[in-house]
């Protein structure tokens, strides 16, 4: 189901709209400012059909709504209607369909200031439970995902687009914070295919969602925490050192003189960016279309901003760097990130995780003979050669480690190690594969003789590592008599 022209979209609120009349709802593109224009995107058509237009919201019950480009906030009337929409098979349009009770929220006429011109609400596209996705995804029974394809043109005929359900396919990065915002996991920034020097704990989000990346189609150029911005900035200047730079224009900092800058079939010749996610061969890369903004006619500037030292998300990729990207949302399923299953009888790792881990293994267990392996195991050994201790065979212990080094689930030999026959024993981890749908499945075996709390409520989970060292196990609880 595709949607085109235009509301804006934003990924943290429910879709709402102001309420005083029947309209179709177009967003041409928002005017210049500082000699910048400053694009809201907004790939959606929309025609609300209220049933009673003198009133079309009952006040049955009411919400928070929020315009965060102004950051403005007050109270709305949620309500339910029709809304038409075109459908689509990926390649060629289909027949307009209809939503019979769609909600949304009544927001103030206030909400729309800052918007574009004609843009009479917002269309949410987050995580929560009435977001323009889930309801599109309950109402026609297919998978919660959506793809979004942000188009670079500036005129009000060629718009972006977003497609609900299973096509397109694309790359899909993993869901970061538990919010109704996406973030993703990146691990490192690139440029001209260098890892710069930052603060690697920026990236990864703490107890109290700080931090992290997250994708936004609210910001209109990507923003980054003051240190990352600098380190960026430092490394894209030195990758051009035959470019003169010029006076900065608002709200860029690093500007360049366009006559310096060759151009390619894709845009300027410039350093790339990439964040790197999962592993160096996951990268969101940023070349010179979309990290090069044009100022006037001899002007370009480093489309990223500074975002001050304690901004609450690190990395922001904002509406700029993603036009003329495909972006798939599956809002179902994640990738990667590591699960506990008990369905798995032995933990399963990516294939470069497992990899890595049997290498260390095999060198932290050179003085013990390796033998040929018994499936579904790669690496045995002669068991007779190792020695034990209480917590199993005296192998190398395997640590997974959690937001610091002080919270680890330690594996010690009685969960890492497999006896197969009376002489041979395995590394009790299994090859998942290329691409696993996750990258890290914690299996049966290592979770035996380990106390595992989940907490549904608060989502969290807590773990004992094995209870051996507190002289027990799983099996001596005994619940029919007191202790």
């Amino acid at each position: 189901m595709a949607l085109s022209h235009n509301f804006l979209l934003v990924c943290s609120v429910p879709l709402h709209i102001i309420c005083h009349h029947s309209s179709n709802i177009f967003s041409p593109k928002s005017p210049s400012s500082s000699g910048v224009q400053r694009r809201r995107h907004a790939p959606i058509r929309h025609t609300y059909q209220p049933k009673n237009p003198s009133r079309p919201c009952i006040n049955v019950c009411g919400q928070g709504v929020d315009n965060p480009i102004i950051r403005t906030a007050t109270h709305g009337d949620i309500g339910q209607d029709v809304v038409s929409l075109q459908s689509t098979d990926g390649s060629n349009p289909g027949k307009v369909v209809k939503v019979p009770n769609f909600i949304f929220t009544c927001g103030a006429t206030l909400l729309v200031r800052g918007l574009a011109n004609g843009v009479t609400g917002m269309a949410g596209l987050g995580r929560s439970k009435i977001a323009l996705s889930t309801q599109l995804a309950a109402d026609f029974s297919f998978k919660r995902k959506f793809a979004l394809w942000l188009s670079s043109s500036t005129t009000s005929d060629e718009n972006g687009i977003i497609i609900f359900g299973d096509r397109p396919t694309a790359s899909a990065f993993s869901l970061g914070d538990k919010s109704f915002e996406y973030f993703i996991g990146v691990k490192s920034v690139n440029v001209n295919g260098k890892a710069i020097p930052l603060n690697k704990t920026l990236l990864s989000i703490d107890n109290n969602g700080i931090d992290g990346t997250k994708i936004s189609t609210v910001d209109p150029y990507t923003v980054l925490e003051t240190s990352i911005y600098n380190a960026v900035v430092s490394a894209f200047v030195n990758g051009m050192p035959t470019v003169k730079r010029v006076s900065s224009v608002a709200p860029f900092g690093a500007c360049f003189d366009s006559r310096d800058i060759f151009t390619t079939r894709i845009s300027y010749a410039v350093p790339w960016i990439d964040l790197v996610l999962q592993n160096h061969n996951v990268k969101f890369s940023v070349t010179g279309a979309n990290s090069m903004v044009r100022v006037s006619d001899n002007v370009l500037c480093l489309g990223f901003v500074d975002g001050g030292v304690n901004p609450r998300t690190s990395i922001v990729v904002g509406g700029y760097q993603l036009e003329n990207n495909l972006l798939q949302f599956d809002l179902a399923k994640g990738f990667g990130g590591t699960k506990i299953s008990t369905v798995h009888p032995y933990t399963v790792l990516e294939t470069s995780i497992y990899n890595a881990l049997t290498r260390a293994f095999i060198k932290a267990t050179a003085n013990i003979t390796r033998v040929s392996p018994a499936s579904p195991f790669t690496v045995c050994c002669n068991s007779t050669f190792s020695g034990s201790t209480r917590v199993g065979p005296a192998v190398p212990q395997i640590d997974l480690v959690f937001q610091s080094s002080s919270v680890v689930w330690r594996i010690f030999g009685a969960n890492s190690m497999v006896q197969v026959k009376s002489d041979v024993s395995c590394l009790g981890f299994v090859d998942g594969g290329v691409n696993p749908r996750t990258s890290i499945v914690i299996g049966g075996h290592q979770l035996e003789e380990n106390l595992v709390q989940i907490d549904l409520a608060a989502s969290k989970v807590g773990f004992s590592s094995i209870l051996f060292f507190r002289q027990t196990s799983c099996s001596n609880f005994n619940f029919t008599s007191n202790a």
